[in-house]
């Protein structure tokens, strides 16, 4: 069976996941201590603030990647083609 991929627009329901693709990250690398991310902060930083947009990767519904990008210029976060 084929599998298939989506990328998607992240929501709050995604933090968790985020948090651990992040933390498998940041062991693969070796620098688990210095990952200070949290399911918390994500929610808080990027859902409820808006200080940052990310997308998710599924497979098959399963969570297997994500991109995010920070945006520091108000004039950005006003902007209607980030929202």
């Amino acid at each position: 069976m084929a599998e298939k991929l989506v990328i998607r627009t992240a929501h709050i329901e995604d933090s968790e996941s985020i948090m651990t693709l992040m933390a498998e990250f940041a062991a693969y690398v070796d620098m688990t201590e210095k990952l200070v991310s949290t399911k918390e902060s994500i929610e808080d930083q990027v859902f409820k603030e808006g200080r940052a947009k990310a997308l998710i990767a599924e497979v098959d519904g399963y969570p297997i990647g994500y991109a995010s990008i920070t945006i520091h210029s108000p004039h950005l976060l006003e902007q209607k083609a980030y929202s």
